[in-house]
């Protein structure tokens, strides 16, 4: 009974204990690496845009009201401590500011607080030197294109300390997203971002401008009113891309059998070609719908809004028009398709050998050159 107690807060004790301290050895994640000034470093997003030039000289020293400004009120607060009763008055809210804490600061002191002040995650992709020059382009933006007092920028340097953080992080973040092309997500345009996206970074900037840095304009630079409904045209123009693909690599298989010496006996082949045969024409449609939809809301770009060319016409002869339309390519592409069906059944045929002499011309229109006169075959 003692040994199975013991053996019982053994087996306690061990599951209480993490599994490192049981002697169990992980097994390594691999992970992709580059090397960088002679160091191997973990290959994410932001080594990538390191590896791709991104420097603060590309980023805009500007701060615009929106990204860094506060409001200062001159507010005098009296405190009275008789016994216990602690009593405060406050003062006018117009004064002027006594203290001119500015004094002690200039613009070069500044820019070199903020250098220094700034988050680690937000110093260690550049230079210290890169880093004071472009505060220093930052202080001196505020002091002279705003005219901002340096007093105010002193007082409310941890703001100015914060704005500019988020202006380096937006800049990092826009290189991130530069040209990049998204293989598949669920774009939600409501929030303006795709969820479970999995990307491909300057894919699409190599496509566009043949460079890794080219600007691509994203949706996030028209205005949402002028913008087309986004789930529509980013299926549309996937499916055409990849049926393409796919169309593209089956004739290359295609070749690679006709190579080989096997393309009329592979059989799982020849199916998975019928099963393509309306591959074009699906790709033509999706890039069709990719097109139209895509320019919406506007008819001529530009020019005519979608909503400002709709005809003067009543539903109901839309509809039979539509309908007409409808019977007509039904009937058309059912005889075509009835007809090339009919063909693939009978399969093909083996040609007959000539027998025919060759200069020898008919003895009447429409028949053969051996055939006689009076035929009725």
């Amino acid at each position: 009974a003692k040994a199975a107690a013991i053996l019982d807060w053994q087996a306690v004790n061990d599951a209480r204990r993490a599994p490192a301290g049981l002697g169990v050895r992980f097994a390594p994640i691999p992970a992709m690496q580059i090397r960088v000034q002679g160091e191997l470093e973990l290959l994410d997003s932001q080594a990538l845009i390191d590896l791709a030039g991104w420097t603060l000289a590309d980023t805009s020293p500007q701060l615009d009201a929106a990204a860094f400004d506060y409001d200062e009120t001159a507010q005098t607060f009296t405190f009275d401590l008789a016994g216990e009763a602690l009593s405060y008055s406050i003062g006018e809210r117009d004064a002027e500011l006594a203290l001119d804490y500015g004094a002690a600061w200039d613009a070069g002191r500044l820019a070199s607080w903020l250098t220094n002040s700034l988050d680690p995650r937000d110093r260690w992709h550049s230079a210290h030197s890169a880093l004071l020059e472009f505060n220093r382009r930052v202080v001196a933006d505020l002091l002279d294109r705003r005219g901002l007092p340096l007093g105010k920028l002193a007082r409310g340097r941890y703001l100015l300390k914060r704005a500019v953080e988020q202006r380096i992080r937006n800049s990092r973040l826009a290189a991130a997203g530069r040209g990049q092309e998204t293989l598949f997500a669920l774009p939600d345009q409501n929030e303006e971002r795709n969820r479970l996206a999995v990307e491909v970074p300057y894919v699409g900037s190599i496509i566009l401008t043949h460079t890794l840095d080219g600007k691509v304009t994203g949706l996030k630079d028209f205005k949402p009113e002028d913008r087309p409904p986004v789930a529509i045209v980013f299926w549309a123009f996937r499916i055409m891309v990849g049926l393409g693909v796919l169309m593209l690599l089956v004739g290359v298989y295609g070749l690679y059998l006709y190579w080989r010496g096997r393309l009329y006996t592979t059989a799982w082949f020849h199916k998975l070609c019928m099963a393509m045969t309306p591959a074009g024409f699906l790709a033509v449609l999706a890039g069709w719908i990719t097109a139209e939809v895509g320019r919406q809301p506007y008819v001529v770009y530009g020019l005519m809004r979608t909503a400002d060319a709709a005809s003067p016409v009543a539903a109901t002869s839309v509809m039979v028009s539509l309908i007409s339309f409808m019977l007509v390519y039904v009937v058309v592409f059912g005889a075509g398709t009835y007809y090339l069906l009919k063909l693939i059944r009978q399969g093909p045929t083996t040609a007959e050998a000539e027998t025919a002499t060759v200069f020898k011309t008919a003895a009447r229109p429409l028949s053969l050159p051996d055939e006689a006169i009076g035929s009725l075959e």
